[in-house]
């Protein structure tokens, strides 16, 4: 007897062995929810496993402590130590203490060290080179992510006139670009190529300044290039 199947014209409209293996309906079928059991575990093990050394709580200090202790935390080695996932909330959360001036501030009032203070500004460079890439990344190709790293350059300049001004000594202490990059490296791959993306484009946009300053005078915002910001 021939094993040739049926063709699809002869089929019945319901339940055939060869429509059980189109996509759609293995997409709906049993098969469907033993992959996902698979491919969900595996994602949320990557994400408790980041967690996990600050789950331990082995001395790692809450994300809201004062600004002073996550300064003396990221400078320490204990905090070297952390896989990607667990330094990534630690760097957002000290972007956004740098962005209301805590840093300097705390470093003008003698409260943290000049390693210390180093240490929290590189972190909030990379916290925000991260959360800037990111959201890049999630913005539709042309006008929204032009109109996103031009509303960058906007608030770069404002911020650049704000620094200016800065009270010394933080207003000297700047990022080891060097460091910097180094971590940047280390981040995981598909997190680097959002980077690198958002990082081509900033340089683009950054060429057609200088041509517009050689053009148009000294008016123009400054770079963007990630490397080159308000942290320097």
């Amino acid at each position: 007897m021939s094993t040739t199947p049926p063709s699809p014209a002869t089929l019945p409209p319901i339940a055939a062995p060869a429509a059980r293996l189109t996509p759609a309906v293995f997409r709906r079928g049993r098969r469907a929810y033993l992959i996902a059991g698979v491919i969900v575990p595996l994602i949320l093990v990557a994400g408790v496993a980041a967690w996990s050394v600050a789950r331990d709580r082995g001395g790692l200090p809450d994300l809201r402590a004062d600004t002073a202790t996550l300064a003396r935390f990221v400078a320490s080695d204990a905090y070297a130590r952390l896989p990607f996932g667990a330094q990534c909330p630690f760097m957002n959360v000290l972007e956004a203490r740098e962005d209301k001036g805590e840093i300097r501030a705390l470093f003008n009032a003698g409260r943290i060290s000049e390693t210390q203070c180093r240490a929290a500004l590189l972190e909030a460079s990379l916290g925000e080179h991260f959360q800037r890439s990111e959201r890049y990344a999630r913005l539709a190709p042309g006008k929204p992510r032009e109109a996103f790293v031009l509303g960058l350059l906007e608030r770069k300049q404002k911020s650049r006139e704000k620094r200016d001004g800065a009270a010394a000594p933080a207003s000297n202490v700047r990022v080891d670009r060097s460091i910097e990059q180094l971590r940047i490296a280390a981040w995981p791959a598909n997190v680097r190529a959002r980077f690198e993306e958002f990082t081509i484009a900033c340089a683009a946009h950054d060429t057609a300044r200088d041509d517009a300053l050689a053009n148009a005078g000294p008016a123009v915002a400054p770079a963007l290039t990630p490397g080159t910001d308000r942290r320097e």
